[in-house]
């Protein structure tokens, strides 16, 4: 998103900055006609300026690209990293959801053991159900 918004304002500052350029290029090439032309002095000295102003242009196109090129590279780190992480989130969820299957199939096994149990010896099953209610009733005291 923030990227990509970057990245379009630094291709519309490179294509205005080359746009300036070839502006400065023709002025350029229009005060040398005219100092070929018998405009003199004033003409050389507006000729210095308007190269001057094209270098200058030419170099800000130059950071322009680079920071562009910064974007760019920064902008495809990021979509590795997001894809590394998409690809580790997905292995999570697929080993939470093998882990939840055993699970399930932990706890049917249990409750087929205590019927299997319950019915074998009634009074061991009081017993188990005595036990959890005096460790649930220790555990909420401790709450408490």
């Amino acid at each position: 998103g923030g990227f990509q918004v970057q990245l379009q304002d630094e291709q519309q500052h490179r294509a205005e900055l080359s746009i300036a350029v070839g502006e400065a290029q023709h002025r350029v090439a229009e005060l040398e006609g005219a100092s070929l032309h018998g405009e003199g002095d004033s003409g050389e000295e507006v000729r210095r300026f308007a190269e001057e102003e094209a270098r200058e242009l030419r170099e800000r196109l130059r950071a322009a690209e680079g920071k562009l090129l910064d974007s760019q590279s920064t902008r495809d780190m990021f979509a590795k990293e997001t894809d590394m992480y998409r690809s580790e989130l997905k292995v999570s969820r697929e080993e939470r959801s093998r882990l939840e299957e055993d699970l399930a199939k932990a706890q049917d096994k249990l409750h087929e053991l205590q019927a299997a149990r319950l019915q074998a010896d009634p009074s061991a099953a009081q017993q188990d159900v005595i036990a959890t209610m005096q460790k649930d009733f220790e555990g909420r005291v401790e709450r408490y």
